[in-house]
């Protein structure tokens, strides 16, 4: 299935037969690791963000002219051109970041600031969360055992390890 996608935060999707929107109906087992729903707000903010703070995913995202929340279930993305049947699929790439998370403090007391780096371990929602690293030298990664997507279809039999660990060389010829 080479041109297949399998979403798994997203239930549903529909379009026009103008393709000149996208509407996702969000999956309400989907969760972060700290236990809260991922929302439309989540979606709609990571668009923005990415589309202000990076050329990659502005250049990416540029005929996406705009993110309307329908409810709290469900998104609808306004493209600029209307006949281009790739745009929904492209959408499914879009990275979703936790906008509660980003907007609040972080260990220290600071606001976290998206535009900058930080070696703070970031939030996620997938099969695994990072454990713990060394920057530069190894990651940890540890298996989420209550992963909401656990028992999707293409999910099953995936993500066994209870741990994986990464060691960074930076000897070439290691």
């Amino acid at each position: 299935e080479p041109s297949s996608t399998h979403p798994l935060i997203a239930e549903a999707f529909t379009y026009p037969d103008d393709y000149s929107t996208a509407t996702y109906r969000l999956n309400p087992a989907a969760r972060w690791h700290d236990g809260k729903p991922i929302t439309t707000e989540d979606v709609k903010w990571s668009l923005e963000q990415l589309k202000a703070h990076s050329p990659n995913f502005d250049r990416y995202f540029a005929d996406v002219k705009e993110a309307r929340i329908d409810s709290p279930t469900e998104i609808t993305f306004i493209f600029a051109e209307k006949n281009n049947r790739e745009l929904p699929l492209i959408l499914g790439d879009l990275p979703v970041l936790p906008k509660h998370w980003w907007e609040a403090e972080d260990g220290k007391g600071n606001k976290r600031d998206f535009t900058k780096s930080t070696l703070e371990v970031p939030l996620g929602s997938g099969p695994y969360r990072i454990a713990k690293f060394e920057a530069g030298v190894s990651m940890v990664w540890e298996r989420v055992a209550d992963y909401w997507a656990a028992d999707s279809f293409t999910r099953k039999g995936r993500n066994n390890f209870d741990q994986l660990k990464y060691t960074y060389f930076k000897d070439p010829n290691a």
